[in-house]
Order: structure tokens, then sequence, then C-alpha cells
């Protein structure tokens, strides 16, 4: 019996490492996907882009910081008005930060690119975003889900 507890967790752990496995092979080919695609559509030097990158992967580490903060969901209609008041002041803050984060990054990436490639980006990021979505239903309907 402990045999087969034991053997049962391993093929638990087992799995478990498989599927994060995957997850994290798949945010690495999106994360490629996105360089190839962003350094396209700038269309940065190798000088600009050994530049580029490394603050545009603090940016994107320090937004994903903002989000964690703020994440969960939420009911409003079991909330009370107090509840919801501090909830919208939190989603405000939220912005502030994003915006602050935002003027910072800018001003970064304006000492490396020239200011056309700068305000290029979120345009190229946009572009980026849409053209995941349209892979992931490709895939979805292809998959008959």
């Amino acid at each position: 019996m402990k045999k087969k507890f034991i053997g049962l967790i391993l093929i638990m752990f087992l799995i478990t490492s498989i599927g994060i496995a995957q997850k994290d092979k798949i945010h690495e080919k999106v994360k490629a996907r996105r360089i190839a695609f962003i350094t396209e559509k700038l269309q940065l030097t190798s000088e600009e882009a050994q530049l580029f990158w490394p603050v545009f992967n603090e940016f994107q580490s320090k937004r994903r910081a903002i989000h964690k903060t703020h994440r969960g969901k939420v009911n409003f209609n079991v909330m009370t008005d107090e509840e919801v008041l501090t909830h919208v002041n939190r989603q405000i803050e939220k912005e502030e930060k994003m915006l602050i984060l935002k003027k910072e990054y800018i001003a970064q990436l304006k000492t490396v690119l020239p200011i056309r490639k700068v305000a290029m980006l979120s345009g190229a990021e946009k572009q980026f975003k849409e053209w995941m979505l349209t892979q992931v239903k490709r895939r979805t309907i292809a998959k008959g889900k």
C-alpha cells in the first residue's frame, strides 16, 4: 500500500513537471516570436536591439508586477458600496502606477531608439497581441473546441 501511494505521488509529480515544462516551452516560443515581430515592425538595427530589449524586458517585468498586485475576480453585486469604492480607487491607483511606469519607460527608450521607433512600439505591441489571438483562435477552431 505504501509503495502504491509513493508511486502515485511520483506519477503526479512527473505529470506536474511535464505540464510546467510545456508551459515554459510555450512561454519561450511566444517570447521569441514577440522579439522577432517587434524587431521587424520597428526595423531595429542589431545595435538598437541590443540596447532596446533589456529596457523592454525590464518594463514588461515591472508591468506584470503591477498587474499581479491588482488581480482577482470581483463581484460587485455582493460588495458593499464602500468595498466597491475601494476597488475603484485601487483600479485608479493601478492606472496611475502604469502611467508613471510608461513615462519612465519612454524616457529610457528615447535614449536608445529614435523617437519615431519609440512611438511605433505601442502599435507594434498591439499588432502582436492581435496576431497571437488570431493564432490561438485558429488552433482552437482546428482542434474543434
